[in-house]
């Protein structure tokens, strides 16, 4: 691959060799396709909507679970890298699944990826309202961020479907502004935390009411934190067919994406609660981050960074509606969605496959109208973990028969202990998202949202679908293996 001729002749040969042709533009580079998995993950987004429970739960103390999240979401993006760079095409989960194992239960996580992007983009567009409303000096209340919200998703929906370059260049910028945002703000608060003479202390302080009782329970909740906000880097596959040397440039964008939103939300969450001037404020604020900035930044300053986030955030939401309708897209092509011929159109002019857009906009609207931002929060935690947990085992089944291209990522012998570990990891991530009785309103929720799933599957879609065609792909992954 020598030149960008080069590079979009080997892309349209990747399409081509798994039956589908180039629909979508292929516009985006490197940065482009970092940039959509980056604001997808977003860190301010995360932290934003969920710093106040974790308080709740434990206590400051609880901020560790964040790097380690950041680390068991790492191993999971190197495993993904393999498959994105095997099939660089649309889809991810869900295409990935199918073609290593089978359509079948390709569809069950295409279901599943749906059912997590319907919730965590109204969950996204919700965590605006108490930023808004700590920038306008208003009271965040339930009315006022149903309004946000539903005000969000619209303009989301106008800007992808009016282009999705326009869509690309927001994302990208938002990079700038989050990553130097953040990493500004992290500084500024460690400043402010050193002239204060805060105490290291406060980096493992305990909520006062969980304290003489046992703190695992409480420790490992607050985890709700790292696994709302350390997913998604998979969202840069989803832009496989939109995107110049895809093979290579996705994985690369997947790693880069999670390793350094680790690092950074690591360092701004440390800050933060270094500089701290209440403990007890901060607790019973139902806006505890834009409290501590503005208690340390003052009024003007402080606004200037929640201009910042309200970017990063709504960026976010963009990112992700733009890559819940190209697996909604994906899906549709292979006439495994409902009205398959009505969303697998794409927009000749723009290349943007609008009736997904607009699908994904109704489902948010109604979400954002009828639940909680803490139910949505819960819940979009916790759907990830069932379709990673299944492409990963799916997967592990097949790697030993596939031999890899030269120019393919490759773990080698590390892709066998990597593939336990994230397995073992991601069953117990559902375990902790799910147990505990906090979270069992949002539980039932996704229980009964796979039901339905399987009611679905086998009412409609299973006489429509081959099964048994596991591997149906193989031939193309039999190369002389290079690690690289």
């Amino acid at each position: 691959m020598k030149n960008g001729n080069d590079n979009f002749n080997t892309d349209a040969d990747a399409l081509k060799s798994f039956n589908y042709k180039q629909e979508l533009k292929r516009t985006i580079k490197f940065f482009g396709a970092f940039a959509v998995a980056f604001s997808a993950i977003s860190i301010t987004t995360g932290t934003f909507q969920n710093f106040g429970l974790v308080l709740g739960t434990i206590g400051p103390l609880g901020i560790w679970t964040f790097p380690l999240v950041g680390l068991g979401s790492t191993l999971i993006a190197l495993i993904f890298c393999e498959m994105s760079s095997l099939m660089p095409v649309t889809g991810q989960c869900y295409l990935w699944v199918s073609k290593f194992y089978g359509k079948g239960l390709g569809w069950f996580v295409g279901w599943i990826t749906f059912c997590y992007l319907i919730v965590i983009i109204p969950s996204v567009s919700s965590s605006l309202g108490p930023v808004l409303a700590s920038l306008f000096g208003v009271e965040a209340t339930p009315h006022f961020i149903t309004i946000v919200g539903v005000s969000v998703l619209t303009l989301q929906l106008i800007l992808n479907v009016f282009s999705v370059k326009l869509s690309s260049v927001i994302t990208s910028a938002s990079v700038v502004t989050e990553s130097v945002g953040i990493l500004l703000l992290t500084v500024v608060l460690a400043i402010a935390a050193f002239r204060n003479g805060a105490p290291v202390s406060n980096l493992v302080a305990v909520n006062p009411t969980v304290s003489g009782h046992s703190l695992l329970i409480p420790f490992l909740m607050s985890s709700l934190m790292g696994f709302y906000t350390l997913v998604a880097f998979e969202t840069a596959a989803s832009m496989s067919e939109e995107t110049h040397n895809a093979s290579k440039n996705i994985p690369k964008a997947m790693v880069a994406s999670i390793v350094l939103s680790t690092i950074f939300g690591t360092l701004f969450l440390i800050a933060a609660v270094l500089s701290i001037k209440s403990l007890p404020a901060v607790y019973s604020s139902s806006s505890p981050l834009p409290l501590i900035i503005e208690s340390n930044l003052g009024s003007v300053i402080g606004k200037l960074f929640l201009i910042v986030v309200t970017v990063s955030i709504f960026a976010c939401g963009l990112a992700f509606m733009t890559s819940a309708s190209r697996t909604v897209y994906a899906m549709a092509r292979d006439n495994a969605f409902f009205a398959s011929s009505i969303f697998k159109k794409v927009d000749q002019k723009s290349g943007i496959p609008i009736p997904a857009c607009v699908l994904l906009w109704a489902c948010g609207v109604m979400f954002t109208i009828f639940s909680t931002p803490t139910v949505l929060a819960i819940a979009s935690a916790a759907l990830p973990c069932v379709y990673y947990l299944i492409t990963l085992i799916s997967y592990a089944s097949v790697r030993k028969n596939i031999k890899f291209k030269k120019n393919n990522f490759n773990l080698g012998w590390l892709a066998t202990p990597l593939l336990i570990i994230t397995i073992v990891w991601q069953l117990i991530a559902l375990g902790v998202l799910s147990i505990p009785i906090e979270f069992r309103s949002a539980t039932v929720v996704n229980i009964c949202l796979a039901i339905l799933g399987g009611i679905i599957y086998f009412a409609h879609f299973k006489n429509k679908i081959k099964t048994n065609d596991r591997n149906e792909n193989s031939e193309l992954f039999i190369e002389e293996s290079n690690v690289i």
